[in-house]
């Protein structure tokens, strides 16, 4: 808003601007900013998280909307995070923002990766731990 009101402030320097062409300018970039600052407030939606020890995963959304997933024997701990392959439980909410894949066997399932830094310490450790011991045990049901 500071760089428009600088540009009209320079441009009635160089060209005379009556007082109602910079009113109307002025009410212009006034509404276009309320306008951004109202969408911006509305399209905010917060996505809570929870996981349990068997890899279920549970999105809960400001709404109080929740969709039910399992995390799958396909995903992976890197470097820099974690790769989820997430398998719904129950129906899945149409809500979600994420990509949506259908796998070899033809179930649904939603792709997701997480930073190694957008996860305290303890949570992001948590993570890799249910991760892992889903690949493990996703491993000993081949073998068998």
């Amino acid at each position: 808003m500071l760089n428009a009101l600088l540009v009209l402030l320079l441009w009635s320097t160089f060209y005379p601007l009556n007082n109602i062409t910079l009113l109307l300018a002025l009410s212009v970039i006034l509404y276009i900013c309320w306008r951004v600052f109202v969408l911006k407030k509305q399209s905010q939606c917060q996505l809570f998280y929870q996981l349990d020890a068997k890899g279920n995963w549970q999105e809960v959304y400001n709404d109080r909307q929740i969709a039910h997933w399992q995390i799958s024997d396909k995903s992976r701990v890197a470097l820099y995070g974690c790769y989820l392959v997430l398998i719904p439980i129950a129906e899945p909410n149409t809500n979600t923002m994420l990509s949506n894949k259908i796998i070899n066997d033809g179930t649904l399932t939603k792709q997701q990766f997480i930073f190694k830094d957008s996860l305290s310490i303890e949570d992001y450790a948590r993570l890799c731990r249910v991760i892992r011991r889903i690949n493990v045990e996703g491993e000993q049901t081949v073998l068998k």
